[in-house]
């Protein structure tokens, strides 16, 4: 596991966590709610990246690396 690797499950756990806190505080807020979104996608990115970076194969690296990119879309349109 490489140094892109460790940082990129790091990463995910993060956000998905400070995600899931941000949101359980008050659900029915907006701001509240549109930022946990904006946290799903980058954890979504972030989950695809470490697995693009643990890929043993070049079709499994290729495979992921298109799922990152399709989750990298969101995270502008969240913002």
């Amino acid at each position: 596991m490489s140094l892109f690797s460790i940082s990129a499950l790091i990463n995910t756990i993060s956000i998905g966590l400070l995600g899931i806190f941000v949101y359980s505080k008050n659900v029915k807020n907006t701001i509240n709610r549109k930022y946990a979104l904006f946290c799903f996608f980058v954890t979504f990115w972030t989950f695809s990246y470490l697995l693009w970076s643990l890929a043993t194969s070049e079709k499994t690296a290729l495979f992921w690396n298109r799922i990152l990119m399709g989750g990298a879309i969101f995270i502008p349109v969240s913002f």
